[in-house]
């Protein structure tokens, strides 16, 4: 489903010479499977990910998705490619404030294309599956930090992308929460037959990893 072939990303920095936040990366990765992505902070975990989400244009090398070279489409390809196929789940949430939980959900679904009555229904169901029905009216402010991170794990989901990319998805949470966390996250990709790809410094993450990935001063360890 995705091939990673060379991936380089610099960035230039003035004095002290220019970042190499990735530096030829290759890896190849299936539907169906959970890749962990680990290694200390500073070692281009994060650029990766956005570089796999279409969010982090490459120096150099390229991302296909579904035998799609990314890159050499074009911005308005992208962007259509991004809401059509990709779900994101970011440690610090990015819900709506002053939209409801299954707002939130909602919204998501109408940026894929999805009706207003089907939305409402699939929007009601993905809440239901992580567990907070009784909590579709709150808003964001009113939800507990767990509760929030099972929203957005929702509106990730919503509208069956093909991949689903998680940055630190467990980082704020409590044992119990991160476990329901990676458990739906292993879930998407077993019974939906997505890719999931977690940037994580949990170690616990690697209990429901299929892979993992080390990456260290931008490189894939050995």
């Amino acid at each position: 489903m995705i091939q990673v072939d060379q991936l380089t990303k610099v960035y230039p920095r003035r004095g002290d010479g220019d970042v190499r936040a990735l530096d030829g990366v290759s890896f190849a990765a299936e539907a169906g499977e959970v890749l962990a992505v680990v290694g200390p902070s500073g070692s281009g975990k994060s650029t990766l990910l956005f570089a796999l989400g279409l969010l982090a244009k490459p120096t150099s090398g390229k991302v296909r998705i579904d035998g799609v070279s990314v890159y050499e489409q074009s911005a308005q390809a992208r962007l259509r490619l991004r809401r059509e196929k990709i779900g994101f789940v970011f440690q610090t949430f990015h819900l709506l404030p002053y939209l409801t939980a299954v707002e939130n959900v909602r919204a998501a679904l109408t940026l894929r294309g999805r009706n207003r009555r089907n939305g409402s229904a699939e929007a009601d169901r993905l809440l239901a599956l992580v567990g907070l029905s009784d909590r579709a009216g709150h808003l964001p402010d009113d939800l507990s930090i767990g509760e929030r991170q099972r929203v957005a794990l929702a509106r990730a989901m919503a509208g069956d992308p093909r991949l689903l990319l998680a940055d630190e998805p467990t980082g704020n949470l409590d044992p119990d929460t991160g476990r329901t966390v990676r458990e739906h996250l292993a879930a998407f990709a077993r019974d939906r037959d997505g890719l999931v790809v977690i940037v994580t410094h949990d170690p616990a993450v690697e209990q429901v990893a299929d892979r993992i990935l080390r990456l260290s001063a931008g490189r894939l360890a050995e």
